[in-house]
């Protein structure tokens, strides 16, 4: 018995267009559809790739001082609403006002080293009397600032350069140039004390100068330059008025603020004593600060000429100079005449209106220059040798004298002049 085997029908299913430009496109065939291979990408799968290549970007950049990169735009501001599209309509919100941001971590060195000592100076100055910007006990003082000016170079601390990105630290963040920035916390010391989140609680008590101390001051004052007694009101007031500007300092005064303090109450008095006896060209006694004015004058005539004074002669002749036009001539004319006994050679240039550090300029100079002494702390007493004899001692012979002058070597003119013929020496020994 044969039995027939049954038979399978076999269907033969076609690929679809879509299925071969798949298949193809997974063996490296063909690249044409590859458009279609990307559409079907999920949104998120391609939100995810951008944001792989921006990070990339992004991470090639600066971190600017307020942590994020150098160039980021930032909303500092909104611009003024503009009118109503349609009648009845609100006002549309004005766009935004962008800016970048431009200082990073080393901008404050840099920027220092672009300005000149006079500038650097004037931007320490500034960053010392900005609350908050430099750490306790580490801003510049003026005495500090004054002396780098003198010494010809301002050098600028790791400290003054962190203190300035602090501030740039501010002007990246309202999008301000650091200039502008600088000039707004040095006006306002209290929005900076705000902004740089200073504590201003508890505030630490000031020791202040004892009043029995600032009394024997000022008693011993009316003595030396007005030789009157002093009233136990004034004595209250001066040191009333020490204290409290003593207070409001945080500490104690320099020794010339305390004499300015000082130079009020013996001013008074000294209009007190004298006003009965004014005359119509003495009022100046009573003007705010003449006393002052007077013996600041008297000092500086003193010092041009030479002459040396004391500062209970400097007072007695304030207070009489200050009486009268004429009695200050008087004294300026005395001033003069002692300086032409004192030095003949130059008597003539005295008596044509010159003063003696003016008659005595160049000496003056050549001294700074071959001893190493700013010219500015140059004294006349330290050149009076040159004018001292009846005739003038030439700068050549001025010269060899300073020279021979046993400081000359301590300078850095000397020092300068070694080094500088140790080259020339070397030089011929190998040319």
């Amino acid at each position: 018995m044969v039995t027939s085997k049954p038979t399978t029908s076999t269907t033969t299913v076609s690929p679809t267009p879509q299925q071969i430009a798949e298949g193809k496109a997974r063996a490296g065939g063909q690249t044409a559809t590859s458009e279609q291979l990307v559409d079907k990408v999920s949104p998120q799968a391609k939100q995810a790739g951008d944001g792989v290549e921006k990070t990339k970007k992004t991470a090639n950049k600066k971190i600017g001082l307020i942590g994020v990169p150098i160039d980021t735009e930032i909303v500092v501001g909104q611009g003024a609403d503009q009118p109503p599209q349609f009648a009845g309509g609100k006002p549309v919100p004005g766009a935004p006002i962008t800016k970048k941001v431009k200082y990073a971590k080393g901008d404050g060195q840099t920027y220092f080293l672009t300005l000149s000592n006079k500038d650097k100076a004037a931007l320490l100055y500034k960053l010392s009397q900005i609350p908050g910007v430099y750490g306790k006990g580490q801003a510049p003082t003026t005495d500090y600032i004054s002396n780098l000016l003198a010494q010809g170079n301002v050098a600028i601390r790791p400290v003054d350069a962190e203190a300035l990105e602090n501030v740039m630290k501010y002007a990246d963040t309202v999008g301000e140039s650091v200039t502008v920035s600088v000039d707004k916390l040095y006006q306002q010391p209290k929005f900076a004390q705000q902004f740089f989140a200073i504590k201003t609680t508890a505030p630490k008590k000031v020791k202040v100068t004892p009043e029995l101390a600032l009394n024997a001051e000022i008693t011993a004052a009316f003595q030396d330059y007005l030789d009157l007694p002093i009233d136990a009101k004034i004595a209250k007031k001066y040191s009333s008025a020490v204290n409290a500007a003593e207070k409001q300092r945080g500490g104690a005064l320099t020794s010339l603020e305390r004499n300015n303090i000082l130079l009020g109450p013996v001013q008074q008095k000294a209009a007190d004593v004298f006003k009965d006896s004014v005359a119509a060209g003495d009022s100046t006694l009573l003007e705010k600060g003449a006393l002052g004015g007077a013996f600041r004058k008297l000092r500086a005539a003193y010092t041009e000429f030479g002459v040396p004074v004391t500062d209970k002669k400097l007072y007695t002749e304030a207070i009489d100079s200050v009486r009268s036009t004429q009695a200050m001539n008087n004294i300026m004319n005395r001033i003069q005449t002692q300086a032409e006994i004192a030095f003949p050679a130059i008597k003539d240039y005295i008596k044509g209106g010159m003063s003696v550090r003016d008659a005595l300029a160049s000496h003056i100079s050549m001294y700074s220059t071959i001893l190493g002494i700013p010219e500015n702390q140059v004294k006349i007493s330290d050149v009076a040798s040159v004018a001292a004899g009846d005739k003038l001692i030439g700068l050549p012979d001025w010269k060899k004298t300073l020279f021979a002058d046993p400081r000359f070597k301590q300078s850095d003119t000397y020092q300068q002049l070694k080094i500088s013929d140790a080259r020339s020496l070397f030089r011929n020994f190998i040319g």
